[in-house]
């Protein structure tokens, strides 16, 4: 029943995009009033962050989001949906107006398969500070598929590190990957790696509103529901509660559980699975950094105005110039110490090349040039300091 993609197990994408996968057409009773179809909602059944579709919290319009049967299944008869007010077809909304927040889910399943008893969890841990560009996850999936990934975007880089290994090093748009071990290392990629905590949790419609609520200080509105809110046609039951932000509209807590026997688990599975989902905007995301084996970034270093053929790549920066080895030096002694570098030592200059190094707290910058041809081949080496 477990499968693996880049490094994550399938069992837990099967039940989300099954419980908030499927888009249909309702009318403002919140029934579908034709035959409804994954392929035909466009559902992309392999990627959760799809699983919802666009709106809003409280007493938003149905706009056509709700969970049905697996790809390519048609319901004959009308699938009725939750009788309450509230709607929150997509637990996404309001995240991209926050300038920071960590948002927590945990997804836990007990039960059996095929009579043998079974259990597991996934953590997912989504810290972000916008201003500092800087977006960490951390992830633990326990029992059968046991996983840790520790990931940082910042500043255009990424460095990932994947079950207590070496960190890998590339770019946010991925290219080449550098390892901290020196070996090739291939980040986990993909739609459920990428996704945010709240792009996992199923969509409602129809929810039953309580009334408003501060949450961790937060004016929130509070809604219960149950498996009608997805539409569901399996035989499990769910019971839920969801707090939205009265300001912003993004979701503060989530609370879900499913018990019973449900095809997106799997054949001869059964058992209790719960969501527990929280949302914190109070200051924790301050101090996301990287780990400090991870090998270095990109070399942040200007370049001469002529530069041609220029390359940088993770910790190097390579490029072709017409000033001379002595011009290139002292362009970037200029330039590097006026951004707080330190000169390390009196830089070796000569006709056919020259090699200066600095420092700077726990980076050094080794800058090189070579005549070759009539032009300067400039080497720029981005390195950490010794300890």
């Amino acid at each position: 029943m477990i499968r693996h993609t880049r490094g994550l197990s399938l069992l837990l994408v099967a039940p989300l995009i099954a419980l908030a996968g499927c888009r249909s057409s309702t009318t403002g009773s919140g029934v579908a009033t034709e035959p409804v179809t994954a392929a035909a909602a466009g559902t992309d059944q392999t990627d959760p962050s799809s699983s919802s579709g666009s709106g809003s919290g409280s007493g938003s319009s149905s706009s056509g989001s709700g969970p049905g049967p697996g790809s390519g299944s048609t319901v004959a008869s009308p699938l009725a949906f939750g009788p309450g007010s509230f709607d929150l077809p997509d637990p996404t909304v309001g995240l991209s107006s926050l300038s920071s927040y960590r948002a927590t889910l945990t997804v836990t399943f007990v039960g059996t398969e095929n009579g043998a008893d079974a259990s597991w969890s996934l953590t997912r841990v989504s810290t972000i500070d916008r201003e500092a560009s800087a977006h960490e996850w951390m992830d633990e999936q326990t029992g059968v598929a046991p996983l840790q990934r520790y990931r940082v975007d910042v500043a255009g880089m990424r460095y990932e590190r994947l079950d207590g290994g070496p960190c890998a090093t590339t770019l946010s748009e991925p290219q080449a990957v550098v390892s901290s071990d020196g070996d090739a290392a291939v980040p986990a990629v993909g739609p459920l790696a990428d996704a945010e905590p709240a792009a996992l949790l199923p969509g409602l419609l129809g929810a039953d509103v309580v009334g408003d609520e501060a949450v961790d200080g937060v004016p929130a509105t509070h809604a219960t529901f149950d498996e009608r809110s997805f539409g569901s046609l399996d035989p499990a039951t769910s019971t839920g509660d969801v707090w939205v932000a009265i300001d912003g509209g993004f979701v503060v807590r989530y609370s879900l559980v499913t018990q019973g026997t449900s095809a997106h688990l799997g054949r001869g599975v059964d058992g209790l699975m719960t969501w527990e989902y929280e949302l914190s905007t109070s200051g924790e995301t301050t101090g996301i950094t990287v780990p400090a084996d991870c090998p270095v970034g990109l070399v942040d270093a200007a370049t001469l105005a002529d530069a041609d053929a220029v390359v940088n790549v993770p910790g190097r920066l390579t490029y072709v110039t017409a000033s001379t080895p002595a011009d290139v030096d002292a362009f970037y002694r200029q330039q590097l110490m006026a951004d707080g570098w330190l000169s390390d030592g009196s830089p070796l200059v000569g006709e056919d090349g020259s090699m200066s190094t600095f420092t700077r707290s726990t980076e050094t910058l080794t800058v090189m040039a070579a005549t070759v041809a009539g032009m300067s081949e400039v080497t720029i080496l981005l390195g950490r300091a010794p300890a």
